[in-house]
């Protein structure tokens, strides 16, 4: 099996890695490692590349039984619903990895599964925006399909969710176990904002009505994932709502780059931490219908 190109993800062999030639077998016991190198948004000034979270998943793994590698879902996503019919050695286009990245995304956050390592781009060799993933202790990553996902935003916008496999085989003979990769960051034309409000209820008798307060004071926290592991960055992630005499407060995130990711909205308890009673408060895209 040769696993495809990423259309839009620009893949390619690492300036310090091995590519193995066309006499080279595959090697099961070869670990590798994955750069990451965010590009410029086309039309933006380059600006806050560095200091952006990375996490990065292990969803597959090389599974070479019948004598060529293929990708099988990680075991501790196999009996996700969400994921019934899921085929990661079909993910030989950018769109085909882009729907799957944004799958795997939902399920592997509401699974829980443990980030196999997580990083921020910074400067590396004079280059910004770049992030080296080797394996926690250093000594490579093993062999698998690997999701990256943006796990916090500044300046520089949002990446969506990509795959990147090691090993990657580029024409049919060269195995590559250092792989870097190029992700399109998702351009946005302008900043909006999101209006949040809370409004305080009570039940009576299957009848919500108001409620007052004579003061009162609820955190609210803007997010990038529908579980609310990864808030947004920078500073503007937090408001406080504060209800005096009233039933309902509202407060406002501004200078959010609109695009067509969603943001996610939960309250926070003591912690600062997201309450996910219920799924999110409410969630919010970015779009321009709702992000002015």
């Amino acid at each position: 099996m040769i696993f495809g190109t990423f259309a839009g993800v620009n893949v390619y062999a690492d300036d310090t890695g091995t590519t193995a030639s066309a006499s080279d077998p595959y090697d099961p016991d070869q670990r590798g490692s994955i750069t990451v190198k965010l590009g410029d948004i086309e039309g933006q000034e380059p600006t806050g590349k560095n200091g952006v979270e990375l996490t990065l998943y292990k969803v597959g793994d090389v599974n070479t039984e019948d004598n060529y590698i293929r990708f099988d879902l990680a075991a501790e996503l196999r009996e996700v619903g969400s994921l019934a019919g899921l085929d990661l050695n079909a993910v030989t286009t950018e769109e085909a990895n882009r729907e799957t990245a944004q799958r795997l995304e939902e399920a592997v956050l509401a699974a829980g599964l443990d980030p196999a390592e997580k990083g921020y781009t910074a400067n590396v060799n004079g280059e910004d925006g770049v992030a080296v993933f080797d394996g926690a202790d250093g000594t490579g990553l093993a062999q698998g399909m690997y999701l990256i996902l943006q796990t916090n935003a500044n300046a520089y916008g949002v990446t969506g969710p990509f795959l990147v496999a090691i090993p990657y085989m580029t024409d049919g003979a060269n195995w590559l176990y250092d792989v870097t990769a190029e992700p399109k960051a998702v351009e946005f034309g302008s900043l909006g904002s999101i209006q949040v409000t809370k409004a305080l209820k009570y039940n009576n008798d299957g009848n919500l009505m108001d409620a007052t307060a004579t003061d009162a004071s609820f955190d609210i926290g803007l997010f990038m994932d529908s579980q609310g592991q990864y808030r947004y960055g920078g500073e503007n992630w937090r408001q406080t709502v504060r209800i005096q005499n009233g039933s309902s407060g509202t407060v406002t995130f501004t200078d959010l780059p609109v695009t067509d990711k969603p943001y996610y909205i939960f309250e926070l308890d003591g912690n600062g931490d997201a309450i996910t009673y219920g799924g999110p408060d409410g969630s919010e895209s970015a779009g321009a219908d709702n992000a002015g």
